[in-house]
């Protein structure tokens, strides 16, 4: 059984007790000394975290993805570490409970394996234009070759 997780802002917390803070640059984990053993999030172009390291320099976790977030599992590294960094695609949670591997965007989740989300957004109405499965709004493709067309 997973143990129970909650947020409050950018503390998170397991089983009622402070397990890591997350911070612009990665996280601060209590050490049990008073202290904090600080990790870091370097990221590419698209904010996907693809290495964690500690302050020591030493790399804890290595993460690479397909281009829609899947994970590449044979390209991945994870030190003996004892608690995973899951903020990983575009930096957004990832919620491994029952094995669906599924991001959290806040609003609704995003399965990386099938390129789709599983809800519609609240706020669709809003935007017409928008597809309520997707972060597009909808254009017509046009070519010159239609507009020649008579």
């Amino acid at each position: 059984m997973h143990p129970a997780n909650r947020h409050n802002a950018n503390f998170v917390y397991e089983d009622n007790t402070l397990r890591y803070i997350l911070t612009p640059e990665g996280r601060a984990l209590p050490d049990g000394n008073g202290g904090f053993e600080y990790q870091y999030f370097l990221k590419d172009h698209l904010g996907n975290t693809r290495v964690t390291f500690d302050q020591t320099g030493t790399v804890l976790q290595e993460d690479s993805y397909y281009p829609f977030g899947m994970a590449q599992s044979g390209f991945a590294y994870q030190s003996g570490t004892s608690y995973k960094n899951k903020y990983l695609y575009n930096g957004e949670e990832l919620q491994d409970d029952f094995g669906l591997g599924w991001y959290d965007y806040h609003a609704r989740f995003y399965d990386p394996a099938l390129e789709h989300w599983y809800v519609v957004d609240p706020k669709a109405e809003l935007v017409r234009r928008w597809n309520q499965l997707s972060n597009f709004i909808q254009e017509s493709i046009s070519t010159d070759e239609d507009k020649n067309k008579e």
